[in-house]
Order: C-alpha cells, then structure tokens, then sequence
C-alpha cells in the first residue's frame, strides 16, 4: 500500500503505517485529505447463523442491527474486559468487522474457537482489502466522483466492491489549539478561530487491487496525508489506542478510596483485593494517560472543570498489560498484594 501511494512503510507497536516526507497540515485535514491505513483489518463472516453466531460474541445487539448502519463493537473475556474493538456492519452477503491490524489474526483465531457447529465461516480479508481514510470540505465530492454516496456519520454506503462508512465529526477547539497544545500533535499548528470546526470524516474501503485506480483519482483531489494525522483525529474523536507494545501501567490501589459498592461486593461474596482488581474498575469510572510533564496542568485542568481526580499510577516499559498493588488493608487485605493481566 506504502509504494503505491508514495510513502514509506514503518511498523511501530500498533502496527504498519505510512509515512509522508512533508507533514500534514491543519488546513489541509479540514480542506479534504485522504490517508492510507495499513494499520487497519478486515474480517468477513458469512453463512445462514453468522448474525446469531455474531450476537452471542460481541458487546452489541447484532441482531438488531440493520443493513447500511454502522457500530462499533467490543470484544470481551468472560469476565468482562475488552479484548478488541471493532467497527462493524452487515451488507447482503456477510457481517464485515473492521479492527486494528495487529489484532485482525489474534480475533479471528478466537471467534473461530466458538465456532463448534454453527453454520458461519470466518475470514482475514486484511491482505486483501485497502482502507483510507478520507476528511474535509472535499471529501463528499471526491467519493462522488466515484460514483458514491456520502454516509451520515455511523451509515454505510456500498457500490459494488466498494464501502464508505461515515464517521463522527472530529471536534477541534480554536480554544485550546490557540492555548499551544496543537504544539505536541502531527500537524504541528495553531488554529486561528475561523479554523475551529467539526472535521468531517469517512473510511472508504476497496479490494487492494482498486488502489492504484483509487490512489491516482483520490490524490489528485484531496491532499495525501499519513498515519500520524487521521491517528491525531482518532484521538480527537475518543479513539485512542493505548498501552502499546513495550508498555505496562502500574496502578496503585491505595490512591483512591473503595466505593461503598464495591466493598459491599467483596464483603458478600468473600472475594480477594486481587480478584476485585481483575474482575472490577474497583471505582475509576475513567483514566487519563497524558505525559509525565503534562499531568499537573491535565490535572488542574479537570479540576477546574470540576471532576474529581486521582493519581493512580504511571505507565513504564515492560510487557503489555496492567499491574494493580495495593498495601495491607486497603480492599480489606490481610497483606501487600498485587493483580497482573497481560493483554
């Protein structure tokens, strides 16, 4: 996909991406840019019990959801905690998840094990399909040109071998952008005021052997940007990727206190800090990863807007995963103890 498109093709520890010599621009996102994202799967159920199969699997009503819509889908152990997250939707032939492509193999391998004697068949079209991403004021003209509709944000499009899915706006704040945190993101730029509007976003999907056709067309209308931009505006749109591979937060289980709930639960059902750790939130509702340096201004900032907040732990080099520690006492613990998931 990278040489097709005139890029370089790197892989970092959310998988390939593609890499521009010039960087984008701020004005160019909002303008109309299309992106290459080799850093995105595809897999395909088909068969008469793949919507049943589907249902009993992810966190969504799959039966319920119809043809030309869009959801977002998650992927959880039995105990509840999310394994993947995957944009799914259904056209008249098969159910189509679209998920980060480090995790395209490791899903398919796992939905196949529930399988058994459902009549469904699970397929990696990852190799074989292109994703790009498309934003701006001239997008919708530049799908148009190929003979597609423009979705709504969460609907889908689909023309022969070829599927737009319309994605939530990407809020941007003249405010804060003007206050220098555009500084730190791939764009590099400030806004001014006039700039400060929702971007509007779609993800096209095509066989890879449509790309070169697509490339040419697409790039000669809208401007070429990388990976490192449409991930600034996943992050912009509440998709962060985190905890990639190399890093393993540790939590610390004495800096907030246990909710009334949540020792009410352990006490009734006599169960260890540990296992409250991997089995519950155990009372964050939410964390937040922002740089070292950056944490007491993320931190005043939040307070100032009146959330209640909580250092619980740092993020530092070692395997994927999470490590809670706690002290005697704190979850009602007869000693120090600790709860590790690598994920």
């Amino acid at each position: 996909m990278a040489e097709v498109c005139g890029a370089s093709l790197v892989v970092d520890a959310y998988g390939p991406q593609v890499v521009f010599v010039r960087r984008a621009s701020l004005a160019e996102l909002q303008a109309g840019a299309v992106a290459p994202l080799p850093d995105w799967g595809l897999l395909r159920l088909e068969g008469i019990d793949a919507v049943k199969f589907l249902h009993s699997q992810t966190t969504n009503d799959v039966a319920k959801q119809p043809p030309g819509e869009a959801r977002w889908h998650g992927y959880c152990t039995a105990k509840g905690r999310l394994l993947a997250s995957m944009l799914g939707w259904r056209d008249e032939t098969a159910i189509r998840l679209l998920l980060p492509r480090p995790l395209a193999a490791p899903m398919r391998k796992r939905l196949s094990m529930f399988v058994l004697r459902a009549k469904v068949a699970l397929t990696d079209d990852s190799d074989g399909s292109a994703v790009l991403g498309l934003s701006g004021a001239a997008a919708p003209a530049a799908l148009a040109t190929l003979g597609l509709a423009v979705p709504g944000p969460m609907q889908v499009a689909v023309a022969g071998e070829l599927t737009v899915i319309g994605l939530p706006p990407c809020p941007v704040s003249a405010a804060s952008e003007a206050a220098g945190s555009a500084a730190q993101a791939p764009t590099g730029l400030a806004q001014t005021p006039a700039q400060a509007a929702a971007l509007p976003r779609w993800w096209l999907i095509a066989p890879i052997e449509r790309l070169p056709a697509l490339w040419s067309e697409l790039a000669g209308r809208l401007a070429p940007v990388d990976s490192e931009a449409w991930r600034w505006m996943d992050i912009r749109c509440g998709l962060p990727r985190v905890l990639p591979a190399g890093c393993h937060a540790m939590v610390d289980a004495d800096a907030w206190p246990q909710p009334r709930l949540m020792a009410f639960l352990q006490a009734q059902g006599a169960i260890e800090p540990a296992e409250m750790a991997r089995t519950f939130n155990c009372g964050i509702g939410m964390a937040v990863i922002v740089k070292a340096d950056a944490a007491d201004a993320v931190t005043a900032a939040l307070e100032a807007a009146g959330e209640t907040i909580f250092r619980i732990g740092t993020v530092e080099a070692g395997d994927r995963g999470c490590t809670v520690r706690g002290s005697a006492e704190t979850w009602s613990a007869r000693g120090d103890w600790t709860a590790t998931h690598h994920g």
